[in-house]
């Protein structure tokens, strides 16, 4: 991707097919820069694979949203929303018996070159308004509690924590806590 001007400006739409592999990219420059290179290859085809597949999915509450650079029409960002069980507050831990299907917000992610210009802020506003027209009223996400940039934007943006994952706490490799986030509508 060529070096884009801060002035450039940008839109957000639906991805098509034809997305699928700036999409990859952007998500494993995001997700696995701390690999060693030789993976990068192999997590852009991955992702490609998985998300080609999941844009092919006809089911109405699932969406995948990018940005796009006005100059070139590349995806210079994503973020995608689908139906998740989200547990109850007060749901068995490790056992979830008590849950519910809720929007969910997963991979959201901006190109290194895109960042702090309000592009992730946008795609959120865009992702409220779609969670609006399927008739919910909160919106759910997770965040490491170590990445701070995307947990302070997410605390701007009106999320709140919802309660701590503790089936992530179980993952001996783990050492950050997951946080689920809500945001009301």
């Amino acid at each position: 991707m060529a070096d884009k001007s801060k002035s450039s400006s940008y839109q957000v739409r639906l991805a098509q097919q034809i997305d699928v592999l700036s999409i990859a990219n952007i998500l494993a420059i995001s997700f696995y820069h701390k690999y060693p290179q030789w993976f990068y290859p192999l997590a852009v085809w991955s992702l490609s694979l998985d998300l080609g597949l999941r844009l092919l999915d006809p089911d109405p509450r699932y969406a995948c949203l990018i940005a796009t650079s006005n100059l070139d029409f590349e995806a210079i960002a994503t973020l995608e929303l689908s139906i998740r069980n989200i547990p109850s507050l007060n749901a068995v831990p490790y056992l979830n018996w008590q849950t519910s299907p809720q929007p969910y917000i997963s991979n959201l992610a901006v190109h290194p070159q895109w960042r702090k210009q309000g592009i992730a802020l946008k795609l959120l506003m865009a992702v409220e308004h779609k969670v609006r027209s399927w008739g919910f009223k909160s919106i759910y996400l997770h965040v490491m509690d170590s990445n701070l940039a995307a947990f302070n934007l997410y605390q701007v943006s009106g999320y709140k924590l919802y309660k701590l994952d503790p089936e992530f706490r179980l993952n001996p490799f783990a050492r950050d806590q997951r946080l689920l986030l809500r945001k009301f509508l």
